[in-house]
């Protein structure tokens, strides 16, 4: 029988994704897979935005099920238990047999059902589910009914599980898909009674258990596997994925910084001498202001060069051009005179202008004459106010620092040794200190040419949007440069893979409630996802968010416990 995963796991699965313990979702595995340890198993599905995942214990012809079949239901998005759903355990077998059995809610996300099958044999599962109005028929697929107990420890002695696991190793399987009833003959009145229904897609296929058929004590699971109980999962934030086939461009890391563009930085000094009005703006770190909106009000202290004296200039020097006008249009002056004094005026205004006068003379300065008014000249936040109000500065004195970082440069800083490289740049993504977030550009601003002699490095700026103002002007980063010729290969999430002890880890999740530690081998990554050349399977899935707690379960310290006897 082979199997198929339908879609990205976490993407809108259309149809069913299914696994097997032990086995990549490619896998076949033609009749029931046999627990070792006494002849239960599980199955994991999901359909739609619902996963399932089935505990059973073995099963004895004739005789109700001394364990309870276990019946958890997780919503995928949020990863929370599905409460107050309707839960019906459907089975068929030789020949033509068919039951249902209700299932009775435990705890939110957990149902029970305890069927009896009345023929040994190999039977078929589905689990037909109402939840919020909708309706879902999830096939499982085949488990064994069991003659005697005699069968069951005959049955366990063969060690078929690990086998059977093995043999479909790096064998590639046909993608037609088996019907999930293959070999059952099924009533007519039993299609009826699937109408209306959401038919998850693909076949279903048994899972060896690794918890050891229900009656194993806690630790005894198969080496290298995890315990992580479903009521762990749901206690804290959890999601996987499926790792896919995908083309991803070779990288170089980089280390790096975020610095203000040119005019996104400016630092504002006093240009005359005196003293920081008590009655001006009280404008401070934080603040957003606009482009010539006032800072600080000064109260000129000299007359040398001061903004009074240079005002004063200009305001005589206006005068005389007003008044030459007047007299050549009178024929009392000659021309030369005239353009003599508005020459003067303009040295006037632009000595005026250069220390931040206003040319026309109005506005704010109307008010107060007397003052200086000291303006932003961007759009921006105050970041640096280094003159309170009272204190007295001296002409060209630091008083205040604004950005804008509504757009930032991330500027790397390319290892010499790839220099060469640099001409094949097509984008960037990066990580920010103390930061998980990854950010991307495709704008590539410049690409220095003189390698940097103490650092070894070449500039290599890129265009970064910051509306939000996450990013702040001076952050560190760590991040790849992208470079052309994408390459193919099995990629995970990014956030899957974890550094321990300096080795790329991810946990593969075998089971709904069984996990695998694999040490993988990585490759260019694009900041969201990272090529793993060994160590993983298109279509297996990784844990993308919890494998913190999924790696404190392998060390004993998350206690897998169930909230009922097995």
């Amino acid at each position: 029988m082979n199997m198929r995963t339908v879609g990205p796991w976490m993407m809108g699965v259309a149809g069913i994704a299914l696994w097997g313990c032990g086995e990549t979702p490619d896998s076949g595995g033609a009749g029931p897979a046999h627990d070792p340890h006494g002849g239960g198993g599980t199955f994991t599905r999901v359909s739609g935005d619902i996963e399932l995942f089935v505990e059973y214990p073995h099963q004895i012809a004739g005789v109700e099920s001394e364990e309870p079949w276990d019946i958890y239901l997780t919503r995928v998005e949020g990863w929370q238990p599905v409460a107050d759903a309707g839960v019906t355990l459907v089975v068929y077998g030789p020949p033509g047999g068919r039951q249902e059995i209700e299932a009775v809610p435990e705890t939110p996300g957990l149902y029970m059902v305890s069927p009896t099958i009345p023929s040994e044999g190999h039977w078929h599962a589905e689990v037909e589910l109402s939840i919020g109005g909708r309706d879902y028929v999830i096939g499982t697929g085949e488990f064994e009914v069991f003659a005697s107990e005699e069968d069951v420890h005959v049955h366990a002695g063969h060690g078929h599980a690990g086998d059977e696991a093995d043999a479909h190793a790096g064998h590639d399987h046909a993608d037609d898909e088996a019907d999930t009833h293959a070999g059952h003959d099924h009533a007519g009145d039993e299609a009826a009674t699937h109408a209306g229904h959401d038919h998850a897609e693909g076949p279903a296929v048994d899972e060896p258990d690794p918890h050891a058929g229900h009656g194993h004590a806690e630790g005894e699971a198969a080496a290298g596997l995890i315990t992580l109980p479903k009521q762990e999962q749901w206690s804290f934030p959890f999601e996987v994925a499926a790792a896919e086939e995908r083309e991803i461009p070779a990288s170089i890391p980089v280390p790096g910084e975020l610095v203000a563009p040119p005019g996104g930085l400016v630092h504002v000094s006093s240009p005359v001498a005196g003293r920081i009005s008590v009655d001006g703006p009280s404008v401070g770190p934080g603040d957003r202001v606009r482009a010539d909106q006032t800072l600080a009000l000064i109260a000129p202290t000299s007359l040398n060069n001061s903004y009074a004296r240079t005002r004063a200039d200009v305001q005589e020097a206006r005068l005389e051009a007003d008044r030459a006008e007047r007299l050549f249009a009178a024929g009392a002056i000659p021309e030369r005179r005239l353009l003599e004094a508005q020459r003067n005026l303009e040295v006037a205004l632009a000595a005026f202008e250069a220390i931040g006068g206003r040319a026309d003379g109005g506005g704010e300065e109307e008010a107060d004459p007397g003052l200086y008014y000291l303006r932003s000249p961007i759009d921006g936040v105050v970041a640096v106010r280094d003159v309170p109000p009272g204190a007295q500065v001296e002409m060209g004195e630091h008083a205040f620092t604004v950005v804008n970082a509504s757009t930032l440069w991330f500027v790397a800083r390319v290892p010499a040794r790839y220099a060469s490289e640099t001409r094949r740049i097509r984008g960037a993504w990066f990580t920010v200190e103390g930061g998980a977030t990854t950010y991307t550009s495709r704008r590539v601003l410049s690409i220095g040419n003189t390698i940097d002699p103490s650092s070894r490095t070449l500039a290599v700026r890129f265009g970064i949007p910051n509306s939000s103002g996450a990013l702040k002007v001076g952050m560190l980063a760590e991040g790849h440069i992208l470079l052309d010729d994408p390459e193919p290969g099995v990629a995970v999430p990014a956030s899957a893979i974890q550094d321990e002890n300096n080795l790329p880890v991810i946990y593969v999740m075998l089971t709904g409630d069984t996990f695998e530690r694999r040490v993988v081998t990585t490759g260019p990554s694009d900041g969201s996802w990272t090529i793993v050349s060994s160590g993983i399977a298109s279509g297996e899935h990784v844990v993308t968010v919890g494998a913190y707690q999924v790696n404190l379960a392998a060390l004993g310290v998350v206690a897998p416990a169930h909230d009922h006897a097995h």
